[in-house]
């Protein structure tokens, strides 16, 4: 380990010049092939380049071969396999780690990572909690643990451990930003921003910390702080959870039609029907507020700030015809309310592919489904036998807009 080769290349990659670091361990192995922990080193630069993993894990399982009782070779080989997504690989190569060093702090943090990775919340715990045994005052030991405690909704330890951690590393802008993360579980958006400005002012380029910002200055808002987890949630597990709401809420104001007297029927269709829409529609009508603060304005990009108003002008449409519908507009006005307010969903999925021909693409669709949707109001005012089949193609072509955004290559 203390071969001065190593040394020169530990310092390259500190400094993420992974190319120089590479040429420098080569030279190394070319007098000795056979050093595992050379090879380890070689595996985690290569890593660093997606089109290369094959040939990091390659390098790794070689490490492993020729130091099989080296616990920083199986350390390395689980980093590879986890930046590769090789997921039981990197946690079979932890464990075999674990083994020949179970007080390893970097280990253990490692671990801990990897199962929240996963969402194996706890099971990362213990993990976290065995490298705080070890080392109690380590910063990003403090914070892995703080970080998997808020998942957990353990609000108060977690506060704890970001207070410990922020104490001995004021200036590490990871800490604050994750700290900032583990405010906004809690509902505290005031602490969040001042830990997300904290980790922007030390490190400008980190787009997490942009993002937590952004997410924070949202939740000033008190209805999207009511609707803030499941808003999350119908966002990461998008485009079926959505279409689930949607059918469900469907489901329950069919349901009301047995309510009496018609006044609470009415009142219990419109709250079912809003909190539906503000179920999905969560995020972009909070950045519609945030279109007022120069802040918000200067966080929010070109395409986020569009999908607000156009979600907004949709929302506001589709409430305008709802309510003039059940007020005796004729009966294509219903409809087309629906089908407004159903545009929503489609509408928000523009800011999930690439730029340039993705997004496009997905933008050319969504204006052609409004073809379908326009026919499908028209029979359907006219009570005509088309009515249900343009209807059917006009809902499943919204419905099909969330896969076809899937499809087409992704906003990074």
């Amino acid at each position: 380990m203390s071969h001065p080769g190593l040394a020169r290349a530990q310092l390259l990659m500190d400094r993420r010049r992974f190319r120089l670091a590479e040429e420098e361990l080569r030279r190394v192995l070319g007098d000795e092939p056979e050093n595992g922990v050379m090879q380890a080193y070689l595996a985690l630069c290569l890593a660093e380049e997606p089109a290369r993993a094959v040939e990091a894990m390659d390098t790794a399982i070689r490490a492993t071969l020729h130091e099989p009782d080296t616990p920083f070779t199986w350390y390395a080989l689980s980093l590879v396999a986890a930046r590769r997504g090789t997921w039981e690989h990197a946690r079979k190569a932890g464990l075999t780690a674990l083994s020949l060093a179970p007080e390893m702090p970097e280990l253990l943090v490692h671990m801990a990572e990897l199962m929240a990775r996963r969402d194996w919340l706890p099971q990362g715990l213990e993990f976290a909690e065995r490298a705080l045994a070890v080392t109690p005052d380590d910063p990003r030991v403090l914070m892995t643990a703080g970080t998997l405690r808020s998942r957990l909704g353990r609000h108060a330890q977690a506060k704890a451990d970001f207070a410990r951690a922020l104490e001995r590393a004021p200036e590490n802008h990871a800490v604050q930003a994750n700290a900032g993360w583990s405010a906004l579980r809690r509902r505290d958006p005031d602490a969040a921003i001042g830990h997300f400005r904290t980790s922007l002012r030390l490190d400008a380029d980190e787009r997490g910390p942009r993002v937590g910002l952004l997410e924070a200055m949202r939740a000033r808002n008190a209805l999207y702080r009511v609707f803030l987890p499941a808003a999350l949630r119908f966002y990461w597990f998008q485009p079926n959870l959505r279409w689930v709401a949607v059918a469900l809420a469907v489901a329950l104001i069919m349901y009301a039609t047995f309510v009496e007297p018609a006044w609470l029927r009415l009142v219990l269709r419109a709250l079912i029907a809003a909190t539906a829409v503000f179920v999905w529609a969560a995020r972009p009508l909070a950045d519609l507020v945030l279109l007022r603060d120069p802040a918000g304005r200067t966080l929010l990009d070109r395409t986020a700030r569009t999908v607000s108003i156009l979600v907004g002008v949709l929302l506001l449409a589709g409430s305008i015809l709802g309510i003039a519908w059940t007020l005796g507009a004729p009966r294509g006005t219903g409809l087309a309310a629906i089908l407004a307010v159903l545009f929503t969903i489609s509408v928000m999925g523009i800011q999930q592919p690439a730029a340039g021909w993705p997004r496009a693409t997905y933008v050319v669709y969504l204006v052609l489904m409004a073809i379908p949707a326009t026919i499908a109001v028209l029979h359907h005012a006219r009570r005509t036998d088309a009515a249900g089949t343009w209807v059917g193609i006009a809902v499943g072509g919204l419905a099909f807009s969330d896969l076809l955004a899937e499809f087409l290559p992704r906003r990074r």
